[in-house]
């Protein structure tokens, strides 16, 4: 006999009752692969949702025992998944997974359905899995997330509401004056590409990247992206639709903007943890990387850094700060963004090789089940021709006089805002760098002091880390040339440039032992960057209230 007992507000399974849940999962992930898998050929599809079947089959009998369930997380795990759905069937294509679903009625039913019925019928067979999935996320990842926020300091609850007030007021009233930061709109279509700098706010707000997980942007580069943002784009899509106050329909973008300012706030807030700084010292790292413009920039605009930012952070602070043997936070930071699997000596603590190999496959096994679930198993077979198409931002035609000259003029832009120009691009006003043809000796000072800041701090561990990542940089921008091409260094910089604050950051307390002495370096230096910085941002402010 199946049955339930209701407990503490609890939902007690037998052990009849977990196996047919376990057969419900069974039937529902794959129609959840499909419904993700929108932008595929169909034969990749069918293959990724049978291997995707497979895995869950083979995980579901090892692993998964569902022996008690919170009827509140439950309840509320259904109205996200319903929303969800509901949501995600919106991108359902007729030719790709729709198309299988009409042609298996066909074949086993003799009926023909059109893309409505077709979306319907995968969304409401994907929707247990999608619960659980939520409820898994409510039950195991929210109490991680309330004990990080609950251990905050004084200074930290300080920062983070300061800054989150600050950030929806400036957002919300920037929405009623320009679309520009949000979803371009002008000439009676919204611009994809090149409005701000070299951003593609537009096309990924059109297309939804944050929570449509086959977008075509959530390609080789950032294969999970999709995945690790939904946790920030279903509430904002859920707040949007509630905001009938924000201009233009754009309460969506709106809110996104604010969680990407959120993420930038713990991001810091975890930099100055893995510092070891305290209260008194942490405000001024704030004030510091707060009024940089990248942070500003790339808060402000809808674009993918912000949240692959976080998960490096998040996968750094992790292996500094937790005693576990194996880092999975790696899986979130390079699905995000792949070039952060460069970190990969940060996977584990053990120094065994057997041991630190088997944890690698482990991670490997997690990146791989997530992508096929995920309905991304086709990156693999795509994925190379993809990456040759790519290779073109790694200019062969640029030289490397000219590289040189870019990045020098990168790393200054990290503190003190390059000059920018209006120019046309595709038919639309845009926003872009002047070309330099020369040397900035800024930004060879800077990149000077960071070398002689690890130098003075080569036994602190962020230190280390951050030259690495300054290495890092200079391989991929410079060496490699990556965005060179089009003169757009400056769409990388929130992914670098904690390493140098840092290094600056660390080089001004050895400088100044007198601690005085060092808070006033700190606040001149915000002064400087603001006087740039300000007024840099004050003129993107005035072309995007122009044009857009």
């Amino acid at each position: 006999m199946i049955y339930m007992i209701i407990k503490n507000k609890k939902i007690i399974c037998s052990d009849l009752f977990q196996k047919l849940l376990n057969a419900i999962l069974i039937v529902s992930v794959p129609f959840f692969t499909l419904l993700l898998s929108n932008k595929y050929e169909k034969e990749y599809i069918i293959l990724g949702v049978i291997i995707s079947f497979i895995s869950m089959l083979v995980m579901i009998i090892k692993k998964v025992r569902i022996k008690e369930i919170n009827i509140y997380q439950f309840l509320f795990s259904l109205y996200i998944a319903l929303f969800s759905v509901k949501n995600w069937i919106y991108y359902c294509d007729e030719k790709s997974n729709l198309a299988i679903v009409s042609n298996l009625f066909i074949k086993f039913f003799n009926i023909h359905l059109n893309g409505l019925y077709s979306s319907l019928i995968i969304g409401c067979l994907a929707l247990p899995f999608t619960i659980f999935l939520i409820y898994l996320f409510i039950a195991r990842v929210l109490p991680i997330v309330k004990q990080f926020f609950m251990s905050f300091t004084k200074c930290e609850k300080i920062y983070f509401i300061v800054t989150l007030t600050f950030a929806t007021i400036l957002t919300v009233s920037i929405s009623f004056f320009t679309t520009a930061f949000f979803k371009p709109y002008s000439n009676s279509y919204v611009q994809a590409y090149d409005v701000i700098y070299t951003t593609d706010t537009g096309s990924l707000a059109s297309g939804d990247a944050f929570f449509n997980v086959s977008f075509v942007e959530n390609d080789i580069r950032q294969p999970l992206f999709g995945v690790f943002s939904l946790p920030f784009s279903i509430p904002a899509k859920i707040l949007g639709d509630v905001a009938f106050f924000i201009p233009n329909n754009y309460g969506y973008e709106v809110f996104l903007v604010i969680c990407q300012f959120l993420l930038l706030t713990v991001t810091t807030i975890m930099l100055g943890r893995l510092l070891k700084l305290n209260d008194d010292i942490k405000k001024y790292l704030y004030i510091f990387v707060s009024f940089s413009f990248p942070y500003l920039l790339f808060g402000l605009i809808v674009e993918q850094y912000v949240i692959g930012l976080f998960y490096l952070i998040l996968a750094i602070y992790y292996y500094f700060n937790n005693k576990q043997k194996i880092n999975y936070f790696y899986v979130p930071a390079v699905g995000t963004l792949v070039t952060s699997g460069v970190i990969f000596p940060l996977l584990t603590k053990i120094k065994n090789f057997k041991l630190w190999i088997k944890s690698a496959f482990l991670c490997l096994g997690l990146f791989l089940l997530i992508l096929t679930i995920s309905g991304q198993f086709s990156q693999l077979l795509v994925g190379p021709a993809r990456f040759l198409n790519l290779t073109e931002s790694f200019s062969g035609t640029v030289t490397l006089a000219d590289k040189f000259y870019q990045f020098t003029y990168f790393v200054k832009g990290l503190f003190l805002a390059n000059n920018g120009v209006i120019t046309d691009v595709f038919y639309h006003k845009s926003y872009q760098l002047v070309n330099f043809n020369h040397v900035s000796y800024i930004g060879i000072f800077i990149l000077f002091l960071s070398v002689l800041s690890f130098v003075l701090n080569f036994k602190n561990n962020m230190a280390k880390f951050s030259f690495f990542w300054v290495i890092f940089s200079i391989i991929i921008l410079l060496i490699l040339g990556w965005g060179t091409s089009e003169n757009g260094l400056i769409l990388y910089s929130l992914y670098f440039a904690f390493a140098y604050f840092i290094l600056y950051f660390l080089f001004l307390q050895r400088l100044f032992k007198n601690i005085k002495l060092f808070k006033l370096s700190v606040l001149a230096s915000v002064i400087i960057m603001c006087i740039f910085n300000f007024a840099n941002f004050i003129e993107i402010l005035k072309f995007a209230v122009t044009y857009y």
